[in-house]
């Protein structure tokens, strides 16, 4: 059970991360203001692509602890 919760909190995280690029993106931050645009869209698109890769394999986790404990029925 709180492996399973682990599981949904690290794909909460990996929507933080994508969320996070999509502010950079449309400059919510302010720090990074002095940054081109250039730099900004590598910066937001890098947090956006890790955070997919982390839904991605936080969902194929869940499938997979869903498949045992089906197995173990």
């Amino acid at each position: 059970m709180f492996s399973q919760i682990l599981q949904y909190f690290e794909m909460l995280m990996a929507l933080v991360y994508i969320a996070a690029g999509v502010a950079i993106y449309l400059g919510y931050v302010p720090f990074l203001k002095d940054l081109t645009s250039a730099e900004l869209w590598l910066i937001s698109v890098g947090l956006a692509a890790y955070g997919t890769y982390r839904i991605y394999r936080s969902y194929k986790k869940i499938k997979e602890s869903r498949e045992e404990e089906e197995d173990e029925k």
